[in-house]
């Protein structure tokens, strides 16, 4: 049996994608602004490492964001329609607001999603 948690559970929770226990981010509250990048360099409890010796490796991260909010925005944009017809501002509206609240925790989830990808299945950091 393998003993790593789930990627994406573990992603949801913020935590480390080997052993699901140690925190990824300094600050727990993503919408510290000031904060809400910083990352502890290694695992509390494994001591597996954040860092990655590439420059630029959450750039990536980019990538899984856009992903999520296109995601978002589909599902979002599916039910307006059911609900409000195709009326341009119930369509835009509602978009904008719901990816301007989320764009913290989505910034932590893409960056968490990211990490854990390279780490369990590319083995970019160790």
């Amino acid at each position: 049996m393998n003993n790593q948690p789930n990627i994406l559970v573990s992603s949801l929770k913020f935590r480390c994608s080997k052993c699901g226990k140690g925190h990824l981010f300094v600050e727990p509250n993503p919408y510290n602004y000031k904060k809400m990048a910083d990352m502890y360099d290694n695992c509390s409890e494994c001591g597996a490492t954040f860092k990655s010796n590439e420059p630029g490796f959450y750039w990536g991260s980019m990538y899984v964001s856009y992903a999520i909010t296109v995601g978002l925005v589909l599902f979002n944009l599916i039910w307006i329609h059911f609900f409000f017809g195709w009326d341009m501002w119930a369509l835009i509206l509602p978009n904008v607001i719901l990816i301007v609240l989320l764009a913290p925790i989505n910034f932590r989830l893409s960056r968490s999603l990211w990490l854990a990808l390279n780490m369990r299945y590319l083995n970019k950091t160790q």
